[in-house]
C-alpha cells in the first residue's frame, strides 16, 4: 500500500502570504509546517510553523491546472467554456469529498456540482507519478473573494 503525503496551503495570520506544506492542528490554531529537517546523530527534527488564518486552509486535490499548478481546496478555476463565470473547489460534506460548484460574483451555485476528472485534459506520468491535469486554470482563492469571516459555504 503506498501511503499518500497530504499537502495544505493557508494565509499566514502575520503577513497574509500563502504558505504550503503540512498541516498541525491544535485546540488554539492552526498552523502549516515547513522545512523540517532531521539530525542524524541527535535524532531531533527542526520544522518552522507558520499560524494560518483557519478560513484559508485548503487540502492539496492531486489535481494540476493547465499550468502545472497544484489545485487546493478555495482555489478558483477558470470556466473552461463560460468566460462569464467562474468554478469554485469546495468540500461537499453531501457528496463527502472535494466538488465544484459554479461561482460568479461571490455566489456559489451549490445546485450544480461538478468532480474534479470531470475537468481533467490530460493524464501524464512523469518521475514514476501520474499527474492528472486540468483543462482549466486557477485564476483565483475562494477566499480572497468572500472574506475571511465569509469562507465556508453551507453545501
Amino acid at each position: 500500500m503506498q501511503i499518500r503525503e497530504l499537502y495544505y496551503h493557508g494565509k499566514k495570520k502575520k503577513t497574509g502570504e500563502w504558505v504550503t506544506g503540512h498541516l498541525l492542528e491544535t485546540c488554539l490554531a492552526r498552523y502549516i509546517v515547513t522545512g523540517s529537517s532531521q539530525t542524524l546523530h541527535t535524532g531531533q527534527f527542526t520544522v518552522t510553523t507558520h499560524e494560518i488564518i483557519p478560513e484559508s486552509l485548503g487540502l492539496c486535490t492531486g489535481y494540476f491546472d493547465r499550468d502545472d499548478y497544484c489545485v487546493y481546496e478555495g482555489d478558483i478555476l477558470e470556466h473552461p467554456v463560460n468566460p462569464l463565470m467562474s468554478l469554485v473547489v469546495l468540500w461537499d460534506v453531501k457528496s463527502v469529498g472535494i466538488v465544484v460548484h459554479p461561482f460568479k460574483d461571490g455566489i456559489v451555485d451549490t445546485s450544480v456540482t461538478y468532480r474534479l476528472n470531470e475537468l481533467v485534459g490530460s493524464v501524464t506520468e512523469e518521475y514514476g507519478e501520474t499527474r492528472a491535469r486540468l483543462v482549466s486554470r486557477v485564476v483565483g482563492k475562494y477566499i480572497d473573494v468572500v472574506g475571511e469571516s465569509n469562507g465556508n459555504t453551507s453545501a
